[in-house]
């Protein structure tokens, strides 16, 4: 069996342990299996290596549910308590709440290393160190927002809601975490500075994933018209950051380039939020910079795997409760294998201003990321692919121009800032009237599980029958 192969299906085992370990019926169907393939080969080696990438993902995830069951806040639920933490992720400020995470450091005069979510009206930083009163809840899947399932995916098991808090110092638990959000708050006074609203709010939702002040009618808008994916960080943004740093440091050797720019993808991460998408982009991302720095040809398949691996391997629950992360990861699984097999009439749109690019891609993500929308929104947009069309090629020339009109530069920084709201104008008007359109988004579909899982298997089945012909590995997107 050829290495690339091994290599896969080791990854593949990794991701069934961790989904049987999840879905506890169904651990039987990969042993039986398994059984079958060492009784009808000779390639035990092989059963052996799969069998024990198959039995770490069963362990890694079972060391979060050991995690979960011996939660000293859940033993604790709906009783008033006393805890003293620190603030020790970034801020989500709103209009009506602000919501913080907290890692505490004693609870009843015990000490330990647990997380809680605080909802209050006052204001506080990252590194404030905090003493707290008041009511431990449990968190809690509601018909609109499902508040358990996406608290798990940062190890928070509880909340408090409005309790009675005084701040006693303030000691960030990462100096580096503490200086980037900083760059990051004078980053967004910048943007306010130089461009007013909605373009203020619209840009830092493109440069940097900050969506808090964007309008309701905006976010509507590209909801309906399925631009939302824009004013989030993705591999434009890790490729606009590498072209940027390639163009400063160009006087450096390669050698010294290359650990810059991998460290500079790190703080760039951390400096957006660490979301799914984000660590998924800043994985592939450098996947594919040390392959170009190498020298090494890149198999997608085993990138993809490969980010999906190390994303679980830090938070198992990424792949049940992280939507971002599924339709991130469908999109790509769509740009990588559909659009090589995609009906070749296709083919014949012009190329000019990307556009065969953006239309190609546009459809093959739609095609696998729509059930995925459909099983957790209900909503489908049909105006989705022709808006992209028009919208994704101009985003990359409005997120350089938009980076660097931030910068004092003299005369230019006002053209820039020009270009820039030319750009956001036209994506703005874009989503505007394209949701106006009739019948172009519904609302309220609903589907069954064993829907989503039937489609999915259609796609492979179908995507299996094409490859005999078509090597995806060869096409370049």
């Amino acid at each position: 069996m050829r290495k690339s192969y091994i290599t896969i299906f080791s990854l593949i085992s990794f991701l069934a342990g961790v989904l049987s370990a999840y879905f506890f019926i169904l651990i039987s169907i990969p042993v039986i299996l398994s059984v079958f393939y060492i009784i009808y080969t000779k390639e035990r080696k092989l059963f052996f290596i799969f069998f024990c990438f198959f039995l770490f993902g069963v362990l890694r995830i079972s060391l979060i549910f050991w995690q979960e069951h011996h939660s000293v806040f859940l033993q604790n639920t709906n009783q008033e308590v006393q805890i003293i933490g620190v603030i020790s992720d970034e801020p989500n400020k709103r209009s009506y709440k602000n919501l913080y995470t907290l890692q505490i450091y004693s609870l009843k005069g015990m000490e330990f290393w647990e997380k809680v979510q605080i909802n209050t009206r006052k204001d506080f930083e990252y590194g404030d160190v905090l003493s707290i009163s008041g009511k431990l809840l449990e968190t809690k899947n509601t018909e609109d927002f499902p508040e358990e399932n996406y608290l798990k995916l940062f190890g928070i098991y509880a909340k408090m809601d409005f309790p009675k808090i005084t701040k006693i110092s303030h000691d960030p638990p990462s100096q580096l975490r503490a200086t980037l959000y900083n760059m990051k708050n004078f980053m967004l006074r910048q943007i306010s500075h130089n461009f007013s609203p909605p373009h203020d709010a619209f840009l830092a939702g493109l440069l940097i994933g900050d969506r808090q002040g964007l309008p309701y009618d905006l976010n509507q808008d590209f909801r309906k018209t399925g631009l939302t994916h824009i004013i989030a960080v993705s591999g434009s943004n890790i490729t606009m950051l590498l072209v940027v740093l390639a163009i400063i440091f160009s006087f450096l050797p390669r050698g010294a380039l290359f650990p810059l720019s991998l460290f500079s993808i790190l703080l760039f991460s951390i400096f957006v939020g660490m979301s799914a998408a984000v660590i998924r982009a800043a994985i592939m991302g450098s996947i594919g910079f040390v392959a170009i720095h190498t020298g090494k040809k890149q198999s997608p398949c085993i990138s993809l795997l490969l980010t999906c691996v190390i994303m679980t391997l830090y938070q198992p629950y990424i792949l049940f409760y992280d939507v971002g992360f599924q339709l991130s990861v469908s999109a790509v699984i769509g740009i990588i294998w559909v659009v090589p097999i995609l009906p070749k009439i296709l083919l014949k749109i012009p190329k000019f201003f990307g556009i065969q690019e953006a239309i190609l891609m546009s459809l093959a993500a739609q095609i696998t990321t729509l059930p995925i929308s459909l099983y957790h929104f209900h909503a489908f947009s049909l105006i989705a692919p022709i808006a992209n069309v028009f919208a994704v090629p101009a985003i990359p020339f409005i997120l350089l121009s938009g980076f660097l009109a931030l910068f004092p530069l003299p005369i230019l920084s006002l053209f820039l800032q020009k270009i820039t709201e030319i750009g956001l104008d036209y994506i703005l008007y874009i989503a505007e009237n394209f949701a106006k359109i009739p019948s172009a988004y519904f609302e309220e579909i609903f589907i069954p599980t064993v829907l989503l899982i039937l489609y999915y298997i259609i796609i492979l089945l179908f995507i299996l029958h094409k490859k005999m012909n078509i090597n995806p590995t060869q096409i370049k997107i």
